[in-house]
């Protein structure tokens, strides 16, 4: 049962016709529309517009039907005709608008003699198709939640077939896509092509271990290969679909001037733009515009008021954010600059250019440099020294120079957006991509300056940094000049809840070496601790050696308390609505009366800490705040987390012994309480008890 709420998004006119006694005459309104957002995940679940509820899903899918030329005599030529089949140029030509048509095209692929059965889902579709009806599809036909998308790579380059990559960028990409890949598990984005570039990505990716990383190929439908046999309308029957050695492709150097070319085996999902013929930058404008929608997220905003007299205690509103996104671009042609000047005028992909690629990658790092050393006023003089530059790179291109001459110059005007990556220099590709992900604005110099900006970035940089496992690059990117916390917004104690948790260890150290105040958790803070804990070992999260509540909490009587507290604690809920709490949801934190029970049943002694039970309220914050969440630790076998709480509190000898004797009861326990238990516990165990 999934839980919505009302997050206005949009307007939109809607016509209503009021029918009066007279004359009946029309009037048109301006009413709200409003979507409801899930609160499972962001992704756009939206009712059909009125007068649009398709039987069929992929209804909502349009593609261009014949596109026609009326030539004065009567005679017709359709979009596919040859440019050597066109009528005189003194004959008088009308254009038809292409009509559009349900898409014929959509399903499943399976790649022919690949070493690996892969299939792939596809679908063809218009350039003027709705992003949020592509939205849609992700997660209900081919179950992709936006909601878990961490990182959007979108990966643009050349179409050669043998891209001459040294030694060094070869590898450097290699480790560096399989570390991000194993890592935050991304969403990718190219051609989907098979060659080039493109086909370079799948070749990096393939294989079991990187199936969670969704790699996504928007190509243009007329240069697909085979593109014929794609036509279908079963979605459940996987499409033969060839694969042919890379020797047996063609070198071509870009879309406009291609061969017919083979989707990439590797791929996941296919895009397969429609467009009307000569306009083949629109299959780029729906990428780029795409591509912005996957990134931008519509969040619904809950704050206090200031007046507790009112009845309602929080205001709504809504909010756009945007999710860490990055391009890059290895070689290239004018397409590829085109792609790029879209994405940084849209100001949410930086651009990363691999230098010494060659192609539209090697021109933008010039057009930077020489940037720098003009004066930006004076553009006469540097677009004739661009307009040298990409006749020399593009040869082929002499006559759409002045094209790609203004999209540089745009590109150009981005540098702030732009970063250069040398194979030679000593950060690899991964680190650079998380530097410019955490790029913040520099303060401004003012005395009233009184620590570190927490804002809703923050915390996504913070988190993203953490999942990339580089604490040390967030405290060099995020904490410049040792600039610290001053105050403990709510959410900066809901983040570190979550981070401990997740057992980052480096995260939390980072943010009590910033000036983060541990004392100002609570017990409702705690008790989530133990259940968050609890849940992960529950549904098989946690590494078998980790697994610990699991064994000794009983599961009945956590149900019960849980029951007890959904009834009983009420009135904390409307007093503090805690931790991803949304409504309906079931408590989220454990009673520490279970714990300390729990203790006491494995130990023989009580060792949870006694005032703080006595008068156990949820919301006072931690008698001993170090002492208990180092139990905590200690008690979720989490060994690292427990020695660095260990480290920062008092009375570190006491709570060393009394760290030994929880872990040799649990070895002892687990040896005589249950008939298996995994051998690896065991041995951990005893090295923690060391």
């Amino acid at each position: 049962n999934k839980n919505y709420i009302l997050a206005i998004v949009t307007e939109i006119s809607i016509t209503m016709i009021n029918k009066k006694a007279n004359d009946g005459e029309q009037h048109t309104a301006n009413i709200p529309m409003t979507k409801f957002v899930s609160c499972e995940d962001s992704d756009t679940d939206y009712e059909d517009a009125p007068n649009s509820n398709p039987v069929n899903f992929f209804e909502r899918f349009k593609i261009y039907g014949d596109v026609a030329l009326a030539i004065s005599n009567g005679k017709r030529i359709s979009r596919d005709s040859k440019d050597g089949e066109e009528e005189d140029e003194k004959k008088t030509v009308e254009q038809i608008e292409p009509s559009l048509v349900n898409t014929n095209a959509y399903g499943q692929l399976e790649f022919l003699k690949a070493s690996r059965k892969t299939i792939a889902k596809f679908l063809r579709l218009a350039d003027t198709t709705d992003t949020s009806d592509v939205v849609h599809l992700f997660s209900k036909k081919w179950d992709l939640r936006l909601s878990e998308l961490q990182l959007l790579i979108s990966v643009v380059g050349g179409y050669d077939t043998h891209v001459k990559l040294s030694p060094e960028i070869q590898s450097s990409l290699t480790q560096s896509f399989r570390w991000i890949a194993e890592t935050m598990k991304p969403w990718i984005i190219t051609c989907g092509i098979d060659c080039g570039v493109h086909k370079l990505v799948g070749d990096i990716l393939q294989g079991h271990k990187y199936n969670e990383t969704v790699l996504l190929g928007i190509a243009n439908w007329d240069i697909v290969n085979g593109r014929e046999s794609l036509a279908t309308n079963d979605e459940q029957t996987a499409i033969k679909y060839p694969v042919v050695h890379p020797i047996d492709q063609k070198m071509v150097k870009e879309k406009s001037q291609a061969d017919e070319i083979l989707l990439n085996k590797d791929h996941s999902y296919f895009l397969l733009v429609d467009f009307p013929k000569g306009h083949e930058h629109k299959a780029n404008q729906f990428r780029s515009q795409l591509e912005n929608k996957l990134v931008a997220v519509q969040q619904v905003v809950t704050r206090p008021l200031a007046d507790p007299h009112r009845c309602a205690q929080t205001d709504c509103y809504s909010e756009e954010t945007f999710k860490p996104a990055i391009q890059i671009m290895v070689n290239g042609g004018p397409e590829s600059i085109e792609i790029a000047s879209l994405n940084l005028e849209m100001k949410t992909m930086p651009l990363i250019l691999v230098a010494d690629t060659g192609g539209a990658a090697d021109l933008l790092c010039k057009a930077c440099q020489l940037y720098d050393e003009h004066d930006t006023e004076d553009i006469a003089s540097m677009a004739k020294i661009f307009q040298e530059e990409i006749k020399k790179t593009f040869l082929d291109y002499s006559d759409d120079s002045q094209k790609v001459l203004k999209q540089l110059l745009k590109c150009a005007k981005f540098k702030s957006s732009i970063t250069i990556f040398h194979a030679n220099q000593n950060l690899s590709l991964d680190q650079v991509i998380l530097e410019v992900l955490l790029k913040r604005p520099e303060p401004a110099p003012s005395k009233s300056f009184d620590g570190l900006k927490v804002d809703r970035k923050f915390f996504q940089q913070l988190e993203l940094a953490s999942t990339w496992k580089r604490a040390d690059v967030a405290k060099r990117k995020l904490f410049k000049g040792g600039i610290g916390f001053t105050h403990h917004p709510k959410e900066l104690e809901d983040f570190l809840c979550e981070e401990m948790h997740k057992n980052r260890v480096a995260t939390v150290e980072l943010l009590l070496d910033t000036g983060f105040d541990i004392k100002v958790i609570d017990y409702n803070q705690l008790g989530y601790l133990y259940f968050k804990r609890y849940e992960m070992e529950y549904k098989g999260l946690v590494k078998k050696e980790k697994v610990w509540l699991k064994l000794f909490l009983d599961d009945e009587k956590v149900k019960e308390f849980q029951n007890e507290l959904d009834r009983d604690q009420m009135a904390v809920d409307e007093q503090r609505r805690n931790y991803s709490r949304k409504a309906g949801k079931k408590t989220e934190y454990i009673h520490l009366k279970l714990i300390q029970q729990a203790l006491i049943d494995l130990c023989g002694i009580d060792l949870f800490p006694y005032d703080a039970l006595k008068s156990y309220a949820p919301l006072q914050k931690l008698v001993y705040p170090f002492g208990e969440l180092f139990l905590w630790a200690v008690f979720c076998n989490m060994h690292q987390m427990a020695v660095m709480l260990w480290r920062r509190g008092d009375e570190v000898l006491a709570r060393a012994l009394m760290a030994r004797k929880i872990y040799r009861e649990m070895k002892r326990g687990c040896r005589h309480k249950f008939s298996s238990v995994d051998e690896a516990l065991l041995q951990q165990l005893e090295a923690n008890e060391k």
